[in-house]
């Protein structure tokens, strides 16, 4: 996989420059202050680069190809009982025909692959 493309989501997202594969095909924003967990915060960016309905992103079943529990407890655990953190940290995972990327700043992309 080629990670020499650069584009900045800092603008819109709040994030610094980050390495991705071409284009996103669709970037959310997970807040863990927020009532949404990330697993909606996934499937909302899966259907968004589908262009179908969050309903319809059924197959493969999303926990086949992340344990997002984990990822969120992993990721945004600390700040969920009210400790900050420091770490930075990005998962990568396939699921169907794309690349979903997890930033620990809360941004969900998934790409085409």
């Amino acid at each position: 996989m080629k990670h020499n493309t650069r584009r900045s989501t800092s603008e819109t997202y709040g994030a610094s420059d980050v390495a991705v594969i071409g284009e996103a095909a669709a970037v959310r924003r997970f807040d863990s202050d927020d009532e949404t967990d990330l697993t909606t915060e996934i499937v909302y960016a899966i259907a968004e680069a589908r262009g179908v309905d969050p309903t319809e992103v059924t197959s493969p079943p999303l926990y086949e190809s992340v344990d997002t529990v984990a990822l969120q407890n992993l990721f945004f655990g600390d700040r969920a009982n009210g400790a900050g953190s420091n770490r930075t940290l990005t998962l990568e995972f396939p699921y169907a025909e794309f690349l979903v990327r997890v930033d620990s700043d809360g941004t969900v992309a998934v790409y085409e692959g």
